[in-house]
């Protein structure tokens, strides 16, 4: 997966260069098939992600591995990432379902979205 580091920077505010992050990232199991330069100011760091994760497909999900490998934070958590949807309507009204908030002492509390009807599952006339 190509990734532009100036990209990478908006999530993480890493200092290091593109060798160094090559480095680092390639002794955690991210083999780094190559370093591309783009002009004097852009640089593409073309990471082997194995199928096992996913979760590090995207630009945020290797910016959320760098962070762990530099000890750094991410700039952008999920509030941030909330912001960026449609936020017009509030999330339970975006669909048939409904919000419900599970406290326990000592526990940080767990949210989950229950549907509230069931899905419309088309005729098999349909489908042909």
């Amino acid at each position: 997966m190509k990734v532009l580091l100036s990209w990478l920077r908006e999530f993480v505010d890493v200092r290091e260069d593109a060798d160094e992050i090559a480095r680092v990232m390639s002794l955690r199991g991210f083999a780094v098939e190559g370093i591309e330069r783009i002009g004097t100011e852009q640089t593409v760091i073309d990471f082997e992600v194995t199928g096992n994760r996913p979760d590090c497909m995207s630009v945020l999900g290797m910016a959320r591995e760098i962070a762990t490998a530099f000890q750094l934070p991410l700039k952008m958590g999920l509030a941030g990432l909330a912001s960026m949807a449609d936020s017009s309507k509030p999330m339970a009204r975006r669909s048939s379902c409904e919000v419900s908030t599970i406290r326990s002492p000592g526990l940080r509390p767990r949210t989950a979205r229950l549907p509230t009807s069931r899905p419309r599952v088309p005729t098999r006339s349909a489908w042909c």
